[in-house]
């Protein structure tokens, strides 16, 4: 199955925090007695971190620009089908840069080619 960013196919990309997260948040208070008080609720916001590496997952100069055109909209809302799962999602611009990528070849390049190609992408977003 593949991942896909509204319109935006992505490479297969890992997504690195996906059991960090288990939708609920507490905090504890201990009694006069000494016993723990604990409040816990429901929380929405999860974070989702798609990470390649240097073997696998590249991206053209021209796929990640598509991609930094989606994140340069302030306030948008996406869907992601993330292998089968679908989620609306948005950049976590707050943790900014929302987008990482190292060109594979010559690092210095000022004007990349659209078909150079990027590895070590990182992607922060969140499901809302």
């Amino acid at each position: 199955m593949s991942i896909t960013l509204d319109i935006l196919i992505l490479p297969d990309l890992f997504f690195e925090n996906r059991f960090d997260w288990t939708g609920v948040e507490a905090e504890t208070e201990r009694a006069k007695a000494g016993n723990v008080i604990a409040f816990e609720r429901s929380i929405s916001g999860r974070a989702i971190d798609l990470n390649g590496d240097p073997e696998g997952a590249w991206m053209t100069y021209a796929e990640i620009q598509a991609l930094r055109s989606l994140a340069a909209v302030p306030g948008a809302v996406y869907d992601l089908d993330l292998h089968g799962e679908a989620k609306k999602v948005r950049f976590r611009h707050e943790e900014s840069p929302v987008i990482t990528a190292d060109p594979v070849l010559d690092k210095r390049t000022t004007d990349p080619a659209d078909t150079q190609y990027f590895n070590n992408v990182k992607i922060k977003m969140m499901e809302v």
